[in-house]
């Protein structure tokens, strides 16, 4: 590690002698604070010591050796790059964060070749994000305690990741992950409160899809919103739009599970016309016993919201038989009539 003349000073303290913390952001814009002492992007010495200390915060304490640090910091351009430079800039860093609050600087440690940095006193708001993730999506987390949790993880990772940082592969990658993370935690979240609060369920659906229309996932959490809340025919919509981006996009068809929800939104929003409702019923049926492959063959399996029991086989060819008839007479009757007109 490195060492200091006789003027350094001691660890700062709080009250009761615990060791000052280092509040850090990167939501937004980097951010530094330790106690009332606020810290800029621009005073910490340079972008240089600024980045090493973005990329230790980065990887959560775990060491990370001094070649990997010379890669990062001087990407693309390692003739640039050395550990003599590297060290000389964490030099830098902890002569600023001395400046700022003497003794905060001993977060960064060396060990065999590589920096760590002690999390014990450090505060990051990525880290608060996952802990927020962590307790909203605890199976044993009731969804109405999950919901400010949810609400205030998607509040805290709306911003940009270190946005002024420019385009570092390692910026970049840890963006692109952020905005997965997010994208997912949006789907987990509607998934979690869709019995408690499916208008809530179907917006934060919604807004995965404006990140990612091929996301089955969000399909499916925002289609189940819909049913539930008996928005039968904007759920058959949604279907078909739903359709047409995977055979435009991927070339096949939605999953079972979507198959399924598009079935109960067909029930939905035919309950009221019985005959309707019953030939669907039949179609279904029929598709089923009938052994036809994919898997719409399954679509009749699953439970179903309306109160009848499915009809069986023989039924299924009553239904469809007489509904025909009947559309054949009545075709074959207004003919008639034409004619004799």
């Amino acid at each position: 590690m490195t060492t200091y003349d006789s003027t350094t000073a001691r660890p700062a303290q709080r009250g009761g002698g615990r060791p000052a913390r280092m509040q850090v952001r990167f939501f937004g814009g980097f951010h530094l604070r330790v106690g009332a002492v606020v810290l800029g992007p621009r005073q910490l010495g340079g972008t240089k010591p600024r980045l090493i200390l973005e990329a230790l915060l980065a990887h959560g304490g775990a060491p990370v050796s001094k070649d990997r640090l010379v890669s990062m910091l001087w990407e693309g351009d390692g003739s640039k790059g050395s550990r003599a430079n590297l060290e000389t800039y964490v030099c830098v860093l902890r002569k600023h964060l001395h400046a700022a609050a003497p003794g905060i600087e001993d977060v960064i440690g060396s060990v065999a070749g590589s920096y760590t940095l002690d999390m014990s006193r450090v505060e990051l708001d990525l880290d608060r994000h996952e802990e927020l993730i962590r307790r909203a999506t605890d199976p044993r987390t009731a969804a109405a305690d999950a919901v400010p949790l949810f609400v205030e993880a998607l509040a805290l990772g709306q911003a940009d990741v270190l946005p002024e940082e420019g385009d570092l592969e390692w910026l970049v990658d840890l963006r692109r992950l952020h905005v997965g993370r997010m994208r997912t935690l949006l789907v987990q979240g509607a998934v979690k409160v869709l019995d408690l609060a499916p208008s809530l369920s179907r917006q934060w659906s919604m807004f995965a899809l404006e990140q990612d229309s091929l996301d089955e996932a969000a399909w499916i959490s925002y289609l189940s919103s819909l049913e539930r809340l008996g928005q039968h025919a904007e759920g058959l919509r949604a279907y078909n739009d739903c359709r047409q981006v995977f055979a435009r996009e991927l070339g096949c068809s939605p999953g079972r599970v979507l198959q399924e929800t598009y079935v109960r939104l067909l029930r939905g929003a035919n309950e009221a016309n019985g005959e309707l409702s019953r030939l669907l019923d039949a179609v279904v049926s029929l598709h089923s016993v009938t052994g036809s492959r994919g898997p719409a063959s399954s679509l009749h399996r699953g439970p179903a919201p309306r109160s009848t029991p499915p009809v069986s086989f023989e039924e299924a060819r009553l239904v469809l038989s007489t509904l025909l008839a009947r559309a054949g007479s009545t075709t074959n009757g207004g003919a008639a009539a034409a004619r004799s007109a």
